[in-house]
């Protein structure tokens, strides 16, 4: 807790952060009135940097100049990906005559921490080379920088490697600009950082290939300019290293494909990841829960009423500042109403605007697209309400043919932020249990052709129709 508090520039009121390791200096004096170092509140942080008292920056002398110390603050053994890429960073360093550069581990100083911020404090020049932790340092390397404040002399030039799991690397401004408020706070000078992204991805295939092949060239060229720039003892502005020719939504499917492995390794299905307890049965019309495993009156009545009608029968009058009874308590599924045709258009213009349709929809347009299907006299339609929210819908119209009644599922769309959990399921399995207490001869929809959403479908009956095709002329 304390670790995320620092990285966000923050002050713990009424926690204290204890450890076993004596010497780590990580608790102040008791009878201090100052709080420990790097507690202090916001106001002493980015706009006010404060110096350690005793601290003169223009007097501190490095103990072995030129020399060079990368540390590797990793909790990870040393095939982690900050060893393997403060390995590359150390070889690029040492391609200049007379430069010296030596690794040292954090995990294995932990016991003497004193003893290491000593060891750093002689370098001329220090690199952290770190992970991201909750958008910041992990605390081993705050409890060391903590240390670090408290020395009279300290290393003249700091730099940053870091790394992370998530594919944008712009992810990492936070991190950089926490070691940024330390340096000015210490009297030291920063000097740049380099973020490199889907660390997972670029450290695997530094297994298998040169650093600098395929997607871990944007990488590598960073590093080169990281390298001369530490080299130079000048500084630079950040550099932000995503993989080369690499698309964010591969990197998506590939990362999700080791949560289906898991599940198969520990007797689950993939669709098992996104269970979730069921809400409780009861009565829309007086506003909770609706189990998944049944429609009320209200909701099966909602094709003859039309969604207005049916949302006026479930929902009582709204409560004082939280808008519908409804809205307030119930968390489950109800009938789609024209009232929040505004908050669908929401949802569908974020869930189609990203993968695997990448369609740039306005949120106006898509609420008239909304509101079009509502008006329909054969629509019929479901929302899903997660913590007092609309979450996501489905929503389509039937349509009489000569074999019979077809419904057609024009949208089923869940709000980004709460994907994931299974809401989607549960609204097109409702759906497809309500289609066939009415009769219909069947349920047809239109879907992209590649990506997993055929697959999907596919799942809970669906096929692809072979002896009709999409045709469309733009006008």
């Amino acid at each position: 807790m304390k670790a995320v508090c620092t990285n966000f520039r923050s002050h713990v009121e009424s926690v204290e952060f204890r450890t076993d390791i004596k010497s780590s200096g990580a608790e102040a004096p008791k009878d201090s009135a100052k709080p420990a170092s790097g507690t202090e509140s916001a106001d002493d942080g980015a706009d006010s940097p404060v110096k350690k008292e005793g601290r003169d920056p223009a007097k501190k002398q490095a103990k072995n100049p030129g020399h060079m110390i990368i540390l590797n603050g990793s909790m990870r053994n040393k095939d982690g990906n900050s060893a393997r890429f403060a390995g590359v960073l150390r070889t690029r360093l040492r391609g200049r005559i007379g430069a010296s550069a030596e690794i040292i581990d954090l995990k294995d100083n932990m016991k003497d921490m004193e003893a290491l911020a000593d060891d750093l404090a002689a370098a001329d020049k220090l690199i952290f080379c770190v992970p991201l932790y909750v958008d910041g340092l992990p605390s081993q390397v705050i409890r060391l920088m903590e240390i670090m404040e408290s020395k009279p002399a300290g290393p003249h030039k700091i730099y940053v490697l870091a790394n992370m799991g998530l594919y944008e690397s712009s992810q990492m401004v936070n991190l950089f600009s926490a070691v940024k408020q330390w340096c000015e706070r210490c009297g030291y000078e920063y000097c740049g950082g380099l973020g490199i992204s889907a660390g997972e991805l670029i450290g695997a295939l530094m297994k298998t290939m040169p650093f600098g092949w395929g997607a871990t060239k944007r990488a590598s060229i960073s590093m080169t300019v990281f390298a001369e720039a530490i080299l130079s003892g000048r500084a630079a502005d950040d550099l932000y290293a995503e993989p080369h020719m690499f698309p964010r939504s591969w990197y998506i499917k590939i990362a999700n494909s080791g949560w289906d492995r898991m599940a198969k390794q520990n007797g689950l299905s993939p669709e098992d990841l996104y269970r979730k307890p069921e809400p409780a049965e009861a009565d829309v019309s007086i506003g909770t829960a609706v189990a998944p495993d049944g429609l009320n009156a209200d909701v099966a009545s909602h094709a003859e009423t039309g969604p207005t009608a049916a949302a006026a029968a479930a929902d009582p009058e709204p409560a004082e500042g939280t808008g519908t009874a409804a809205e307030a308590y119930l968390e489950g599924i109800r009938p789609v109403t024209a009232e929040h045709a505004a908050r669908y258009g929401e949802i569908y213009a974020a869930a189609f605007s990203g993968e695997p349709w990448n369609d740039p929809w306005d949120p106006k347009d898509a609420e008239i697209h909304v509101r079009e299907l509502l008006e329909s006299k054969q629509s019929y339609g479901l929302e899903y309400v997660l913590d007092g929210k609309v979450a996501g819908f489905i929503l389509g119209t039937s349509m009489l043919f000569h074999y019979g009644r077809v419904f057609e599922i024009n949208d089923l769309a869940v709000d980004p932020a709460c994907q994931g959990r299974g809401i989607a399921k549960t609204l097109l399995e409702r759906c497809l249990t309500e289609m066939k207490k009415r009769g219909m001869a069947g349920v047809n929809l239109i879907t992209e052709a590649e990506g997993f959403l055929p697959g999907f479908y596919e799942k809970y009956g669906f096929s692809r129709e072979d002896r009709v095709i999409l045709m469309g002329k733009e006008l």
